[in-house]
């Protein structure tokens, strides 16, 4: 049976640290941390050069604050949008919150507060302004060149059309 213990006498993981540079997780298996390990099983690689965003004990992140915002609050899917009025789909931070805290991981900024939450349509909390895309689309652009543009799908340009009450084109046609 093992003791527990590698080569130079120390137990398996104590004090021991990720051997991926400028990694600091706790030692798992072969030299890595278990981010670094799960990587190494899956792609025979510890892709290191992919940062790793080791959790901080105690923290709140992006997806708990949205948990605290669901329980407090109940789901989006039983509130309108803020914006446009239709089916709301997700809880979206307002973007007001003084302590806004930001998910290292993805860049996401969120906020501890549930207050700082509104119910948002899937077009509404994508960055899609719709006005915007109304304007455009009577102008002559297609919806998949206004998602190109505003960095959201042809989906979602076409629900914020016609939950603005634009009509929709048929494929093809141009004004």
């Amino acid at each position: 049976m093992s003791t527990g213990t590698d080569q130079a006498g120390q137990a398996d993981g104590a004090g021991r640290r990720c051997t991926v540079p400028g990694c600091t997780g706790q030692h798992v298996a072969r030299g890595y941390c278990r981010p670094h390990y799960v990587r190494w099983r899956r792609h025979g690689d510890p892709r290191a050069e992919v940062p790793v965003a080791h959790r901080v004990r105690g923290a709140v992140s992006y997806w708990s604050a949205h948990r605290r915002v669901r329980a407090e609050r109940g789901p989006a899917t039983a509130q309108r949008c803020a914006e446009c009025r239709a089916p709301a789909a997700v809880w979206s931070y307002d973007g007001t919150d003084p302590d806004e805290r930001t998910d290292p991981a993805q860049g996401r900024r969120y906020s501890l507060d549930p207050g700082r939450y509104r119910p948002r349509c899937r077009s509404c909390s994508s960055g899609l302004d719709p006005a915007r895309a109304a304007r455009l689309y009577r102008a002559g652009a297609s919806a998949r060149g206004i998602g190109s543009l505003m960095g959201v799908g042809r989906t979602a340009v076409l629900a914020a059309l016609r939950a603005h009450g634009v009509a929709i084109r048929r494929p093809g046609h141009r004004p």
